[in-house]
């Protein structure tokens, strides 16, 4: 059968339309036209116009967001593999002979397939994730996964968020990768498209790491597929995560999801590792390139693999298993079937490799159809040619292809104003005082009992004198405030979620996720590593929140990466690289490309003017990346998600700590002042207002802030740290305390009303030291010209007493914020 081939010379824009929708194909007719006359100038095969459509799509080619991109730093002295590549590598540890071991990042996003079939979708996320970072010779060690679902309350976000959860367990589990980080948000702007992100960590020693490009003098290399049979699943994902979802498309969309296979992903893994290690003893490492087939199949991963080393490639399709009869050459060439892998290997190598997957770990008796195959080669002719058949059905420039059709979006700031709440507080009643509509039904009067100290305040029980009460005077007492944040989906406990993972498999997790603001492990704990090493640990978080970045996506995106920073400090490792996975709306809308614009802006200033502890005049890096766009359904669009990971190092483990309350009678302390920033707060998202007011950041003294830390943390003189952060300081205390079950009396000197002071999210740290450190701890941040402020002591009385106008039974709190989430779902 000869190629198909559509010449769009001498159709109408509306002919264009109507056969790119004929063919499933999401290229505009400008760009069939660019295809056609500018780079292959020739009419393209149907293969072709699926090339181009995967490959240049927004979620391979960056073709609206590469420009902005650049202003991100990439580079430090330890970073070992910058952006690029699969994923990144930085150096957390060097033994006595000066070899660098570095941890791999990688982050990512899988969110339109979770919208549409939410198990398959998060698992494989986890999967291609995974794939990314041992293909660079890595083992992985583990996982993160911050997530963003529509309100809790709506039926089809707990299906979304049930299907998720068990798509990400029932994957990383049986992989044997612990999960040690994440957040989650519910909000009204995820409610038809949530976001599903995954960071993933592996080590490897520097002169290990395997490239995923073919190495230097590459030609006559052979291209080797690995893993599963291809199939038509995932036919066409790339692509659909770089259009809108619309309602009428989700059956459809359904096929462009893959399919995941856990116990053959764990085989795989085994297998390679231990061809790791054959390829380390027998010198091949710089002798191959190693590559995970994800967005756009074969197509993409050779193409990708070839060009990267400056080379093209010739793919053979009839050499390539099915597990599906008559696949047209297009879906073969471009089906993102899971569980593959793609070497580029001297010939004389590859016996060696399809033996080892083929015979020794015996891959077609793991599953159906399941090999390794030689299925190309790499050439010098820097062309990418796809045959079937003896016909050929792609043929042009490889660097053509990879680049895409690149786009200079305008934008524009939307015509849209954020104003402050009309609240005020009765000081002498201790009451808050909504001096407009309550437009949240959700809001509730809670409280657990009047405070005695004040009487004349109303406990409110029953909805009818509820009702009455909020309806007639929109007052709530602090204490009603402060239960119903504890309880909030934003705030409550995430041992629901979480409680489904393996976090401890390996054996090498310090910290496991709710423990701390970061997980924190200690990944060269066994004996096949040196042993100046082996007390390394590293730490990883993820931040953003969205209400922030809705209000102002410039400090949303700079908010992230403080929040992500903080959060391994608090722990006691020192931030050593970053990872961004920016998830956006429609960039052809020039409102929300905007938002992208400006987050991308906030991210890079943030990274540049916090610098490394061990370098001080360099930026934190981002290492790796992703962007997401066109997470919209009709003219509904996601909040903007600058989501961001931090990586953490330190030299000693054992000196981690976590955010319970160790002790009773300790010093409590907090560092970074209050100010009026209850903007994009849970606070206001009570009031179903947004705000105005978002956290700003000084950046030259957070960054003292964080080496300070650091450094009280490290000389062990802090019992436990929590980052001020989602409900303010009442909500941290409160998290300290639960563990434990350790009470605080606190008092805050600061002239703020009392319910920003309390609730306000401006971000900084609660610490709790014992008494005879203080001194200590107040040179140290004197040093760093860092003022410390004592706000109270832990005690033996188990209950929050804050500021005078919250007085809480601890057990009634710790139910409140443990049953919240498990509650709504």
């Amino acid at each position: 059968m000869k190629p198909v081939t559509i010449n769009f010379t001498d159709m109408t824009d509306t002919q264009i339309r109507e056969t790119l929708q004929l063919y499933r194909l999401s290229l505009t007719t400008e760009e069939a036209h660019t295809i056609q006359n500018n780079i292959l100038k020739r009419p393209p095969t149907i293969a072709e116009l699926v090339l181009w459509s995967i490959q240049g799509s927004e979620h391979c080619s960056y073709r609206s967001s590469r420009q902005f991109l650049k202003q991100f730093v990439v580079d430090s002295h330890d970073v070992i593999l910058g952006p690029g590549e699969d994923a990144g590598i930085v150096s957390v540890a060097v033994d006595n002979y000066g070899k660098r071991y570095g941890v791999v990042m990688s982050h990512e996003s899988h969110n339109h397939p979770s919208q549409i079939v939410p198990y398959e979708g998060a698992a494989t996320g986890i999967g291609g994730n995974v794939r990314d970072v041992s293909c660079m010779g890595a083992k992985v060690i583990a996982v993160a996964d911050p997530l963003r679902f529509g309100e809790i309350s709506r039926n089809k976000t707990k299906w979304i968020h049930e299907g998720v959860v068990s798509g990400i367990a029932g994957y990383g589990n049986p992989i044997g990768v612990p999960n040690i980080a994440g957040d989650v948000y519910y909000d009204a702007r995820y409610n038809e498209n949530c976001l599903v992100n995954v960071v993933t960590l592996g080590v490897v020693r520097e002169e290990d790491v395997i490239h995923s490009k073919a190495p230097i003098d590459a030609v006559g290399y052979d291209l080797i597929l690995v893993g599963k049979p291809t199939d038509n699943s995932g036919f066409g994902g790339a692509s659909m995560a770089s259009v809108s979802l619309e309602k009428d498309d989700t059956t459809a969309n359904k096929g462009a999801v893959q399919e995941p296979n856990a116990f053959l992903k764990r085989h795989l893994l085994k297998a390679t590792y231990t061809l790791f290690d054959i390829l380390k003893k027998q010198n091949f490492i710089n002798r191959v390139g190693f590559k995970d087939l994800g967005a756009g199949g074969i197509a993409c991963a050779s193409v990708e693999i070839a060009d990267a080393g400056g080379y093209g490639a010739d793919i053979f399709l009839d050499a390539v298993p099915t597990s599906v009869s008559d696949l047209p050459p297009q879906v073969i060439l471009c089906a993102e079937t899971q569980e593959r892998y793609l070497w580029a290997v001297h010939k004389d190598i590859s016996p060696l490799i399809l033996e080892h997957y083929n015979k020794t770990f015996n891959l077609p008796s793991i599953a159906t159809g399941a090999q390794a195959t030689i299925i190309g080669k790499i050439t010098d002719t820097g062309l990418f040619i796809v045959s079937y058949n003896n016909e050929s059905y792609v043929h042009a420039r490889a660097c053509d292809v990879t680049k895409g059709i690149l786009y200079d979006r305008p934008y524009t700031k939307p015509d849209q104003t954020y104003t402050e709440p009309d609240i005020s507080v009765d000081d002498s009643n201790l009451q808050i005082i909504l001096n407009q509509p309550n437009n949240n039904p959700n809001l509730q009067v809670i409280s657990n009992q009047p405070i005695n100290k004040y009487p004349n305040i109303p406990s409110i029980r029953n909805s009818v004198d509820l009702e009455s009460f909020v309806d007639s005077h929109h007052h709530f007492t602090f204490q009603d405030i402060f239960l119903q944040l504890l309880s909030h989906p934003n705030i409550a406990d995430r041992s629901p979620i979480f409680e489904k993972y393996d976090k401890q498999v390996q054996g090498i997790t310090v910290i496991e996720r709710g423990d701390a603001d970061a997980g924190v492990m200690q990944p060269f704990v066994d004996d096949t590593y040196p042993e100046e090493i082996r007390n390394t640990g590293i730490a990883l978080s993820v931040a953003q929140n969205p209400r922030i970045s809705t209000i102002d996506p410039y400090w949303g995106g700079a908010h992230a990466v403080v929040s992500a920073m903080r959060k391994v400090v608090a722990v006691g490792a020192i931030p050593v690289a970053l990872t961004d996975c920016l998830n956006f709306g429609n960039p052809e809308k020039p409102e929300q490309m905007w938002e992208f614009v400006e987050a991308v802006r906030g991210v890079a200033d943030a990274q540049k003017h916090l610098h490394l502890k061990k370098y001080p005049d360099t930026p934190t890096p981002i290492i790796s990346g992703n962007v997401s766009f066109y997470n919209e359904s009709g003219n509904h669009a996601i909040a903007p998600s600058p989501i961001i990971s931090c990586l953490g190092q330190m030299n000693d483990v054992s000196k981690a700590i976590t955010m319970h309350f160790k002790k009773t009678n300790s010093i409590l302390l907090m560092i970074a002042k209050r100010t009026d920033t209850c903007g994009g707060s849970v606070y206001y998202q009570l009031f179903d207002t947004y705000g105005a007011n978002v956290p700003t950041q000084h950046f030259e003294e957070i960054q003292r802030e964080l080496f300070a830390l650091t450094d009280a943390i490290q000389q062990e003189l802090i019992l436990s740290a929590h980052v001020i952060a989602e409900g303010g300081v009442a909500i941290a205390l409160a998290q300290m305390s639960f563990q434990n079950e350790i009470g605080c009396e606190v008092n805050i000197p600061c002239t703020l009303r009392e319910d920003k002071k309390l609730f306000g999210e401006a971000g900084g740290f609660v610490i709790e030291v014992d008494e005879t450190n203080v001194t200590k701890l107040n040179k140290i941040l004197q040093n760093y010209n860092i003022e410390l402020c004592s706000i109270g002591k832990t005690t033996d009385n188990v209950k929050l007493k804050i500021e005078g106008c919250i007085d809480v039974d601890l057990m009634v709190a710790k139910e409140r914020w443990m049953n919240g989430l498990r509650e709504k779902l």
